[in-house]
């Protein structure tokens, strides 16, 4: 599926105005656009994912029970049609998932309305040693995190930053998920501005309004990124604390999921957001697997995420467990927040397993060998989520 002109805007109908203030858009893809609004009864602030419904896969639809809401049409055996991403995201309800809202729909669109999380990131100075560095704007979240210390390393060197210029992935795969429930079209990764992606807080602020701007609607400025790609890239790298605060959130949430049936099948740190305090939240269910946790889990057959996070076993094109292919996707995400960049430059290095390790030469022994668990080619020796959220390097306290 094309993506949307990044350059364009949605034009959301007349209910979703009587509630909503856009504010910023944040993305486009395949599905439509991800903003930032306000909401008008409460002032709060908020993201809605505005999908296009006539490049909606059908298997991306699903009918389930669901109160009434604006534009959303009920059968006569009282279910609703609606985005499997939503019905996912309202099942999910958890502290690490970013939280569903609201679903109503128009004639265009499904509008999925979700809390905003996360901070928009600055590089960091000499003078926020130790900080996280989130760009200012009402409301702040706090720079204090909720540990004892929350150090991040120094600002990244070119060398740095051409090693993380690899993670935007430049190709996908199609995926889906068993006989038993239904494939979920996997959407175009969301798309930012690449101007954006270096602008300072300075050259935010001092650019000329037609630069920030959506061109079909004027009044709608692009959002700068709130996500953990952003973060890691402004700040090199962390070190093992901070990576374990961050990953242990990740991880716990993941296998929370698992408990509920729920597979996420593309982590990586574009689907990551952050805030201040380096609290993450997972975002973008679109290519999630739901199933019944009294059943075993489906096996899937084909891969919708992104090429760099795919085990091998997904690139095979070959059957496969979602939950080991989760795990890998874990291990190249705390890689990545270790070292600042991927495991496995090329599709060969993957399917071998051969992970870079000129990066790895000051980790510990712990985190190595969390890796090369996570890394593991045979589905089997691979280590699994209970006991990957229960590693030493997990349980370490500094």
């Amino acid at each position: 599926m094309s993506a949307i002109d990044p350059s364009s805007s949605p034009a959301p109908g007349s209910f979703f105005h009587l509630h909503y203030q856009l504010e910023e858009l944040i993305g486009s893809g395949g599905f439509g656009w991800v903003c930032k609004a306000t909401r008008r009864s409460d002032s709060r602030l908020v993201a809605i994912k505005l999908i296009l419904k006539n490049r909606m896969a059908r298997e991306s639809i699903v009918r389930a029970r669901w109160e009434a809401s604006e534009g959303l049409d009920m059968w006569e055996d009282g279910t609703i049609v609606l985005p499997l991403e939503a019905y996912v995201l309202r099942q999910a309800r958890h502290r690490g998932v970013v939280e569903y809202l609201d679903l109503f729909a128009d004639v265009n669109y499904f509008y999925l309305v979700m809390e905003h999380h996360g901070s928009r990131w600055l590089k960091p100075s000499s003078s926020h040693v130790g900080a996280i560095v989130p760009i200012p704007s009402p409301p702040s979240p706090p720079l204090t995190p909720p540990m004892a210390s929350f150090p991040l390393h120094s600002p990244p060197n070119s060398s740095d930053m051409d090693s993380r210029s690899s993670l935007r992935p430049s190709s996908e795969m199609g995926a889906s998920s068993s006989n038993e429930s239904p494939r979920i079209s996997r959407p175009t990764p969301i798309r930012r501005s690449s101007a954006l992606n270096t602008l300072s807080l300075t050259s935010l602020e001092s650019q000329p309004q037609s630069t920030v701007m959506a061109r079909s609607m004027p009044m709608m400025r692009r959002s700068s990124s709130s996500d953990l790609f952003e973060c890691i890239e402004q700040h090199s790298h962390f070190n093992e604390p901070t990576a374990r605060f961050l990953f242990t959130q990740i991880a716990e949430t993941v296998y929370d999921l698992r408990k509920r049936g729920i597979t996420h099948r593309d982590l990586k740190d574009e689907n990551i957001v952050v805030d201040a305090a380096g609290c993450v939240k997972i975002v973008d269910f679109g290519s999630a697997l739901h199933f019944r946790t009294s059943e075993p889990v489906p096996m899937c057959d084909r891969f919708f995420g992104t090429v760099s996070s795919a085990s091998p076993e997904t690139l095979d094109r070959m059957p496969y467990h979602p939950f080991p292919a989760e795990v890998w996707s874990l291990g190249v995400l705390l890689h990545i927040l270790l070292t600042g960049s991927t495991p496995f430059p090329t599709r060969h290095h993957i399917q071998r397993a051969q992970r870079n390790r000129e990066l790895n030469g000051n980790l510990s022994a712990a985190a190595n060998d969390l890796l090369d668990q996570c890394f593991a080619v045979d589905v089997d020796e691979r280590i699994t989520l209970e006991r990957l959220c229960d590693h030493p390097w997990m349980r370490m306290r500094s």
